[in-house]
């Protein structure tokens, strides 16, 4: 059975530190004028400009907090998201930091974007193929299935398109966090439940 004294423990304090974090960083990110540019052509949005951007690292850092404080064993797979979330993370930065310094609403190009996105998830797929990360728990099935270089393609792609679609879906009304929101905690329901009917076996126990 799970611990869920553990589980509510880490929501919990991620809520609360995000909540904390973004008192500070947002007023600090304001001083330092880190606010979003408006294309010129889109006349509603004008009144937008100036919209504080790089919220992302409120939820940085908040993440990296709790798996310090509640991660428990190796966790290589737990380090590992961890590693690629963050790697993701720079290419958003860099994506606006250049619009920030650059005084306009693009920054990486859309092929830039692609490329260092497809990069990310080709290292990661690579490294779960050479340390066998590729078996595959199936709850309809009951059991787990080694789908080999095939679950290389799978986990490439699975990171490719969630980061992509989530790059799109980012705007000036929270979009992103808003749909973030729902789709990370209907993910983090369909785990625990998975967790608790199959007897702990959602994570491959030879590799945690």
């Amino acid at each position: 059975m799970i611990d869920y004294k553990v589980y509510f423990a880490s929501f919990l304090c991620s809520v609360i530190l995000s909540l904390v974090l973004g008192l500070i960083i947002i007023p600090l990110l304001k001083r330092l004028k880190a606010g979003q540019n408006i294309l010129g052509y889109v006349q509603n949005h004008l009144t937008k400009s100036g919209t504080t951007t790089m919220g992302g690292f409120i939820f940085a850092m908040s993440a990296l907090i709790c798996f310090t404080l509640f991660s428990r064993g190796s966790n290589t797979l737990a380090f590992l998201c961890l590693a690629v979330a963050f790697a993701f993370l720079l290419v958003g930065f860099a994506d606006d930091f250049i619009k920030i310094r650059g005084g306009k609403n693009e920054g990486l190009t859309p092929l830039q974007k692609i490329i260092f996105q497809t990069a990310i998830s080709l290292v990661t797929a690579i490294f779960v193929y050479v340390r066998g990360y590729t078996d595959f728990f199936i709850p309809f099935l009951n059991k787990w299935i080694d789908f080999g270089i095939w679950g290389c393609f799978i986990i490439f792609f699975v990171f490719l398109a969630t980061t992509n679609c989530v790059n799109l879906t980012d705007g000036l009304d929270g979009l992103a966090g808003g749909v973030s929101y729902l789709y990370l905690l209907l993910s983090c329901v369909l785990i625990l439940i998975q967790i608790n009917n199959f007897s702990q076996n959602y994570i491959n126990p030879r590799e945690c």
